[in-house]
């Protein structure tokens, strides 16, 4: 079995013999383990060995002295290496240890049970855990990892049917952290996960069969029934370095180059360097290159860029908006209407209401359509009935429909009886 992290190459060789090999230099190492390999992963600048009794940690810059500890049980299932740490899976629990070999928690959550874990069905980065439920295959545990702190559940996510495969993007920080499924009907999802619960769950593709994010980069690869020309059943192995490596049905690996153009782009918006981003985009003139940099820009409440961005891509809606936007005298109002523009209502209606703009927040429900919110807080706060029911009036004409929303029809009921 070969494993491949960046330039280094670990074979092994004999039951007992791995051997590192660095491309592109005469350096070599040929390591021996005390009892025979029976799992072997490599990545995040560590090989991970697991014999049926130990685990042995190799650094690349330190194969000399590994991190060894014993195992509480033979039955290893799986390996998952993530950038600060690596996940154990035994039959049906799972330990996370550093690379130093310390434990640092055995998860437990809601409707934990004996029976076998899939670790298809389980994700690992640095910040957070998800598992699917073993008795529940539409229910993912969401699992926080702080630093130096004790693992917590948050929020769990229902899935509409039954949940195949999960995988976490592994760059950003917890506000970045994006989690893609693969459910039973093959519909690939992408969902924001919160510090407060979940974001927006889109769909983005049908019949997929695998996926694996990019190491390195904010980029997920799915293999799609549509594809072909990698034959039957082809496995995406990684994605790292611009390559996506794939193996075919036949066992045979495939190196395509992809996505090096996105590579330095996320680079340069990850170290904050905005112009040097913005100067790739004008001169790779690529759409969906575009489209990244105004999702992060209006993240980032960078309005001018985003303005330009999305005029590239053609959203002149968008334009318009932030036009609006720029023209707003309060500074809170525009921060709230960018965090609208970025898709996080709740978000953007918490601002105005903490800065006592009731007006404001109540027209954002409207804008959207949110009705019964608006409705909610003209009740609460006692103010703009008149505009909530005057506007849902136009637009019910507008669109030819009677009125049907309960809480409506509830107010002008009340409101009949108290003119007559």
């Amino acid at each position: 079995r070969k494993l491949e992290w960046d330039n280094y190459e670990a074979t092994l060789i004999r039951r007992k013999i791995i051997e590192v090999r660095e491309v592109g230099n005469e350096f070599r190492e040929v390591l021996e383990i005390s009892d025979r390999v029976v799992h072997l992963e490599f990545g995040f600048d560590h090989l991970v060995v697991i014999t049926p009794a130990q685990c042995h940690v190799y650094a690349v810059t330190n194969w000399n002295t590994p991190a060894i500890f014993n195992l509480k049980t033979s039955t290893i299932s799986a390996v998952l290496l993530a950038e600060k740490h690596f996940l154990i899976v035994e039959w049906n629990t799972v330990s996370l240890y550093s690379y130093q070999g310390r434990l640092l928690g055995s998860p437990r959550w809601k409707g934990f049970s004996s029976e076998p874990l899939h670790p298809i069905c389980i994700s690992l980065c640095a910040d957070t855990l998800v598992i699917r439920n073993q008795n529940n295959e539409k229910l993912l545990h969401i699992l926080e990892i702080p630093h130096n702190k004790p693992i917590i559940e948050g929020q769990s996510h229902l899935h509409l049917h039954n949940v195949t495969q999960v995988a976490l993007n592994y760059c950003g920080d917890i506000k970045d952290r994006q989690l893609a499924l693969i459910d039973v009907n093959k519909d690939l999802f992408l969902i924001a996960i919160k510090t407060i619960g979940f974001g927006r769950i889109c769909k983005i593709a049908g019949m997929a069969q695998n996926i694996v994010w990019a190491t390195d980069a904010n980029i997920l690869a799915a293999m799609l029934d549509a594809n072909l020309e990698f034959g039957k059943q082809p496995n995406i192995v990684s994605v790292r370095n611009g390559m996506v490596m794939v193996r075919r049905g036949d066992g045979a690996i495939v190196a395509s180059s992809f996505y090096n153009l996105f590579t330095s782009f996320h680079e340069h918006i990850s170290n904050n360097k905005l112009k040097e981003a913005l100067s790739l985009c004008r001169i790779a003139q690529n759409e969906i290159l575009w489209t990244c940099m105004a999702v992060m820009t209006t993240d980032n409440r960078e309005l001018y860029t985003a303005e330009e961005a999305y005029a590239a891509i053609g959203r002149f809606d968008k334009v318009d908006y932030i036009k609006y936007i720029k023209n707003l005298p309060i500074a809170t109002e525009r921060h709230a209407e960018m965090t609208l523009l970025a898709g996080d209502l709740s978000m953007a209606e918490g601002i105005l209401l903490q800065s006592s703009l009731i007006k404001e927040a109540i027209h954002i429900n409207i804008q959207i359509y949110n009705w019964n919110r608006a409705l909610e807080l003209a009740r609460k706060y006692k103010k703009q009935f008149e505009e909530v029911l005057d506007t849902r009036k136009k637009y019910l004409e507008t669109i030819n429909k009677n009125e049907t929303s309960h809480n409506f029809l509830t107010l002008m009921v009340n409101i009949f009886f108290i003119t007559n």
